[in-house]
């Protein structure tokens, strides 16, 4: 009963730190994937559609939109995979708009208690399990982008955790039900995250194969398949209902329509069938050596090198053993040369300081699925290698270092949560700032702020865009027009005012300075 009771309270409290960046804070987000996936979710539980309508945006050319979201009639739409803004919504509809945000710790508090009992069943030793659960809640990438809960990775990994849990526990002792909700998680994992369904389907086919004899019958198969195709039929019917083609997705519209002007309306039509080779669907982002090895280093092994040694001691050990653990590491050196090379090729630009090297970069979201693999051979690397594994006094020992190191690279520092939340409500306070001094239809011309400002105000993005200077004169007269971001200097003023808006018949005037930036209105002369 004590030991329950101590499981029970430490879950209580992870789940509260996983909370660091919603209790307390005004929904606002550090990014505008975050920000698009929280707005969607939300109309989604107000309106049951994703799509939210702005009688402007067609009236601009479909300029006036955030980032990581389209334009598509008078509609803005999802600019990114629809699986966490759907599901949140539905979810919302259970505890309400604060509820949005809750969704993601909620999965992997049970992902959790799935992963204890998945290893507890492989292993057959509730020490090991228990110290592997630690780990996965210990692992900086998941605990941190818990926190960040309008984002699709965790959510995507612990669907992927819950499909293991029901095909090896089998906790339900009816083999097609749990195969079919096995399959439902699949699914939903890839609803979450379509482009990973590259390596989950190779994967599900390998382990298939290899265990096939472990599952009596074709029934089960057959529902395993039929649990996975439902989430892929409802994305394709949502793909359809937003960017009139089924098969497209927020990534993908982009690059296969063009979005035509008509008199009343932005409309996506096709632009011709994209032809591409199979190595450029499967590698987008090309390969370039250098650029992987650097982004391997820094965000795959040496941001939390506590737990990459112990795993790269586990693995070692493991690719000597016979077995299932040979298979797994196997597996997941296949798994990590697939995503490596994918998602190492690719620079992606999170902080300002191109050379900083911080945990809120997005190498560490896409390489969650290692990382939770990972934390098995960690665990081996902890405890040893003997058949019976217990937690020794230097084991118990690592176990508190590794809490520490932990949390240090999660809390502290520059990307830490402790000045993520400053930073979120900052931006919170510049929003009532800007929603004081504005109209309720006015229009803001942004560089970021669209992450905190949207959908409480119209906006166009970024400032320093032909495409948006272009589209002021007219923006003028549709509704109030501002901009707000990094102050300007007396003598860029002057050449606005001069120059480039004074010769499109436009000034701008300061109007209130928020903290680090400032709101301007931009008015005809």
């Amino acid at each position: 009963m004590k030991k329950k009771f101590l499981v029970i309270a430490a879950l209580i409290v992870y789940f509260c730190s996983t909370l660091w960046l919603t209790i307390g804070v005004p929904a606002s987000f550090t990014s505008p994937d975050e920000n698009a996936n929280y707005s969607f979710s939300e109309s989604m539980l107000r309106t049951g559609s994703l799509a939210v309508y702005d009688d402007v945006t067609a009236q601009l050319g479909g300029l006036v939109h955030p980032r990581s979201a389209l334009v598509v009639g008078e509609f803005i739409v999802p600019g990114s995979f629809l699986g966490l803004a759907f599901t949140a919504g539905l979810f919302g509809h259970l505890v309400g708009v604060f509820g949005l945000r809750l969704l993601t710790p909620i999965l992997l508090v049970l992902a959790l208690l799935a992963w204890f009992s998945t290893v507890k069943k492989l292993t057959k030793n509730e020490i090991f399990a228990s110290v592997a659960t630690v780990l996965l809640a210990l692992q900086p990438a998941v605990w941190y982008y818990a926190t960040r809960t309008m984002m699709p990775n965790v959510g995507f990994v612990c669907f992927l955790i819950f499909a293991a849990w029901l095909v090896v526990v089998r906790p339900l002792r009816r083999a097609w039900l749990e195969f079919l909700l096995a399959g439902l998680c699949l699914g939903l994992a890839a609803f979450f995250r379509l482009s990973e369904l590259v390596w989950i389907m190779p994967s599900v086919l390998a382990v298939a194969i290899i265990y096939r004899r472990a599952v009596v019958g074709k029934l089960p198969w057959l529902m395993l398949i039929l649990g996975f195709v439902l989430p892929l039929a409802l994305n394709v019917s949502l793909n359809s209902a937003l960017y009139k083609q089924p098969l497209s997705t927020g990534y993908t519209v982009v690059e296969s329509v063009d979005l035509v002007e008509s008199a009343d309306s932005v409309v996506s039509v096709p632009k011709e069938p994209v032809r591409r080779s199979v190595l450029s669907l499967l590698l987008p982002f090309g390969v370039h050596p250098r650029v992987m090895a650097k982004n391997i280093w820094h965000y795959g092994l040496g941001l939390f090198w506590w737990l990459s040694i112990l795993a790269a001691i586990g693995l070692y050990f493991s690719l000597r053993e016979k077995g299932g653990w040979r298979k797994l590491a196997i597996g997941t050196l296949i798994l990590a040369a697939w995503l490596g090379t994918l998602y190492g090729s690719w620079s992606f630009n999170d902080n300002p300081d191109p050379s900083a090297i911080t945990i809120g970069d997005s190498h560490l979201r896409y390489w969650l699925p290692l990382f939770v693999l990972a934390t098995l051979f960690a665990t081996k690397g902890l405890l040893g290698f003997r058949k019976t594994p217990s937690i020794s006094p230097m084991a118990g020992g690592g176990l508190l270092v590794i809490a520490l190191l932990s949390s240090l690279l999660v809390f502290s520092g520059e990307d830490g949560l402790v000045e993520t939340r400053q930073v979120l409500l900052e931006s919170a306070t510049k929003r009532e700032i800007i929603l004081a001094e504005t109209e309720a239809n006015a229009i803001v011309v942004v560089d970021r702020a669209d992450k905190f400002l949207w959908p409480y105000r119209h906006v166009i993005q970024p400032l320093r865009s032909e495409s948006t200077y272009a589209a002021m004169p007219e923006a003028v007269k549709l509704a109030p027009l501002y901009y707000f971001g990094i102050p300007f200097p007396e003598v860029d003023l002057h050449y606005l005012n001069e120059e480039k808006l004074g010769g499109m018949g436009l000034r701008i005037e300061l109007v209130k300075e928020a903290g680090d930036e400032a709101l301007y209105r931009i008015l005809a002369k």
